[in-house]
């Protein structure tokens, strides 16, 4: 089964794809949206490391700090 989310993001995307069979299921991150989606970013990956599932793959569009590197910072910086 594959689930798509389409989650707030303000400028740009920030798609998350959820995919696997019974309880066995990986992640693919595409994008993040600006800063200010960092909070939503943020609690994407603590659900899914509260699920005991790992983040197969990240993919950034284009690099820009402003937008996506920064959210990605923001996310995973202790």
């Amino acid at each position: 089964m594959v689930k798509i989310y389409l989650l707030p993001a303000d400028e740009g995307n920030f798609i998350w794809l959820r995919y696997g069979k019974g309880e066995k299921y990986a992640n693919i991150i595409v994008d993040g949206g600006t800063k200010s989606s960092g909070k939503e970013y943020a609690e994407v990956i603590e659900n899914i490391a509260e699920r005991g599932e790992k983040v197969e793959a990240l993919v950034l569009t284009h690099i820009d700090y402003d937008l996506k590197l920064r959210t990605l910072i923001s996310a995973y910086a202790p």
